[in-house]
């Protein structure tokens, strides 16, 4: 993307908008909705980064801030999906 024209930072924010985009997609399609939380709960990543980096750097606890963000941030989102299809598809039938 640099040969294209665009800055470092730009192809690197462009890739993980597709990526997000994707994730979204992946997710979307078994729950038969498409509610954009994967979406956004990747770019929160990205604040989520930033800040980590400029006031945790090199500390334990900037580590420990990413860990938790993946292991409770994923299975949270996965759980908003599946939340969302056993309302609409599930207990309506009920």
């Amino acid at each position: 993307a640099t040969r294209k024209g665009f800055s470092r930072p730009t192809a690197y924010f462009l890739i993980f908008l597709l990526s997000a985009f994707f994730h979204e997609l992946i997710i979307s399609v078994p729950f038969r909705t498409f509610k954009l939380w994967a979406f956004f709960g990747m770019l929160g990543q990205i604040p989520l980064a930033e800040l980590t980096r400029r006031f945790f750097k090199g500390k334990q606890l900037g580590n420990v801030i990413f860990w938790l963000s993946i292991m409770l941030g994923q299975p949270l989102i996965a759980l908003f999906y599946y939340y969302d299809y056993y309302s609409a598809h599930v207990a309506p039938a009920s």
